[in-house]
């Protein structure tokens, strides 16, 4: 009876391995089968899961309204959940976890659930509204987007029948051009010649930091039109997909492309008036129409740095993972992955190489978020509710 019970369950494994490895196959397509990638689906039932976190103890998986917990050891749990939450964003620091919901920062101890409220009012509430933190140290990188596609606010803007007052916000001071449709001011306000727009605390198209000790934030870097995915190496450096201008608005800039950055503290990275180091009044950008974008800001406060990669799409780039030693592809050098969401595939590159692609998938395929953890690329595909993870074979 024994043997014919361990025969059963046999069967039923080698059953279920069949299954797991007919939904990767059908879903996954390894471009790089010949250099000993290995791909392992880490967990299933996810489904519209939204961004994950690791820590020492475990891993930090975050919905719309609750995050679970799947620890090292023992079972999965719901660490918080709340239907007010709208989560967006998860990162592990220290013993606590921070996501953003709305417009704000809060924090979750993994210990006893304890909830803090870190930061509030975040001005995000325009068309590149997703806001994105990282941690490093004791430090919280927080990305927060443009409102606008090129500085003014038009019917372009599907945001402003809620937000009639909406504009972008600068983190410092700038001062403007004459402008008839008008930059940093509401939709109908035009700029007189040499106005002065005062800085915030918080402002769009900026990084900010977050010191989880103290509280104190500052703004580390600006002039960053959407950030689309982000990642910091061991030694401090960050790096990010950043979105180009689109061919729309009152202010449409033509020919562009999405880039990867390195983001610096202190630096300006061109918006509204140049993209990918280039202005935007340059004929690269004026198209069949010779339309030609006359600058917004009257004094630059430097020249903007040129990308580490510019991609032949718009639209395209999102997340991006850092593979700090190379082992995952066998490189052993710095390695930079991110996802093109219009090929629908995950290509990897050296920073300022040409990115080989290693991973197709499926049209239905939905990569929510993907990070690095112990050698091993982690890519949460929400839509099937699976994690997998691509690491080199032993």
């Amino acid at each position: 009876m024994k043997k014919i019970i361990g025969w059963v369950l046999l069967i039923i494994v080698a059953i279920i391995s069949l299954l797991i490895v007919k939904d990767k196959n059908e879903i996954y397509d390894i471009g790089v089968k010949d250099s000993g990638i290995d791909m392992k689906i880490k967990y299933k039932g996810l489904k519209n899961a939204i961004d994950f976190a690791s820590n020492d103890k475990g891993l930090y998986v975050a919905f719309q309204n609750k995050i679970i917990a799947i620890p090292s050891t023992g079972e999965p749990y719901t660490l918080i959940e709340d239907k007010n939450f709208n989560i967006t964003s998860l990162e592990s620091n220290g013993e606590k976890l921070y996501f953003v919901t709305d417009n704000g920062i809060m924090s979750v101890d993994i210990n006893n659930g304890k909830l803090e409220e870190c930061l509030t009012n975040i001005p995000n509430i325009g068309d590149y509204n997703k806001v994105l933190i990282r941690g490093y140290k004791e430090y919280l990188f927080i990305s927060i987007g443009a409102a606008t596609n090129s500085g003014v606010v038009g019917s372009d803007n599907q945001w402003i029948d809620k937000n009639p007052t909406g504009y972008d916000i600068s983190p410092y001071d700038i001062v403007l051009n004459k402008n008839e449709n008008g930059g940093f001011v509401p939709n109908g306000t035009s700029n007189k010649d040499n106005e002065v727009i005062k800085g915030e605390s918080i402002g769009n198209s900026s990084v900010i930091i977050y010191n989880t000790n103290t509280k104190a934030i500052e703004t580390y870097a600006w002039g960053i039109r959407n950030i689309e995915g982000i990642d910091i190496t061991h030694d401090g450096r960050i790096f990010a997909t950043v979105g180009g201008y689109e061919n729309r608005g009152l202010r449409p800039v033509e020919n562009d492309s999405d880039y990867i950055y390195e983001i610096k503290k202190g630096y300006w990275y061109g918006f509204p008036d140049f993209s990918g180091g280039d202005p935007l009044d340059s004929p690269r950008f004026q198209g069949e129409f010779n339309i030609k974008n006359t600058p917004i800001l009257k004094k630059y406060p430097m020249s903007p740095p040129a990308p580490a990669y510019q991609h032949n799409d718009l639209g395209s780039l999102k997340w991006i993972a850092i593979d700090n030693t190379g082992k995952i592809n066998g490189q052993n050098t710095l390695q930079l992955y991110f996802y093109d969401s219009n090929k629908n595939n995950i290509m990897y590159s050296a920073v300022n190489g040409v990115p080989k692609k290693l991973l197709n998938l499926n049209d239905n395929c939905t990569i929510s978020n993907m990070k690095i953890f112990n050698d091993e690329l982690y890519i949460l595909d929400g839509n099937h509710g699976f994690l997998f993870t691509i690491s080199i074979k032993k």
